[in-house]
């Protein structure tokens, strides 16, 4: 018997009521899973693999439940899940290319998500441009909500590290909507 899960268990010391966790987890995923996805869209720039990954750190929250609900921000302990597993889902798709390349085979691009908020201004685009340190650096910081220091942890690199990254990242991001505010003026009335 999982505890916490479909009877009594014990939580932060003090026994707690299945159901008032199960209500505790219900609310979790309802204020989060919206946010949840949108970091992994930004992360994979899919939103079916996104959706894929949601679901999956999800499942682990689940599993993990009466230890996460215990920490000071289960939210960080969330979107480090789904990093590590963007991670892994990147490994492998890298893998799967190289077999492809090796085999001669040419990889179909799937079309990017239509309707999706952050790229009707080309943000998802930008944001997949980054090189994948600083993209994951400036994801876990501007849109995780992730400390230096926790960025740093999740990461596995020194705070200056994950500064230096963060401050890259953006000034691309800031270069790349320079372009489209140029280009969008010159086709402007003057």
């Amino acid at each position: 018997m999982n505890p916490g899960r479909g009877g009594v268990g014990r939580r932060g010391g003090v026994l707690a009521d299945s159901d008032t966790t199960d209500a505790d987890l219900d609310r979790f995923v309802a204020e989060h899973y919206q946010r949840l996805v949108g970091l992994a869209v930004y992360r994979t720039g899919d939103r079916q693999a996104a959706e894929d990954l949601a679901q999956e750190a999800l499942l682990r929250l689940v599993s993990n439940w009466d230890q996460v609900a215990s920490m000071e921000r289960p939210w960080n302990w969330l979107a480090v899940v789904l990093v590590n597993l963007s991670n892994s889902r990147l490994r492998r798709q890298q893998v799967g290319r190289r077999v492809q390349s090796l085999l001669g085979r040419r990889r179909e691009e799937a079309a990017p998500a239509h309707g999706d908020p952050g790229d009707r201004l080309g943000v998802l685009e930008s944001v997949q441009a980054l090189p994948d340190r600083q993209r994951t650096a400036v994801l876990l910081r501007h849109y995780a909500g992730l400390s230096v220091r926790q960025t740093a942890e999740v990461m596995r690199c020194a705070e200056g590290t994950v500064k230096s990254l963060t401050y890259n990242g953006i000034e691309q991001l800031r270069q790349s909507f320079a372009i489209t505010d140029e280009t969008m003026s010159k086709g402007g009335s003057r």
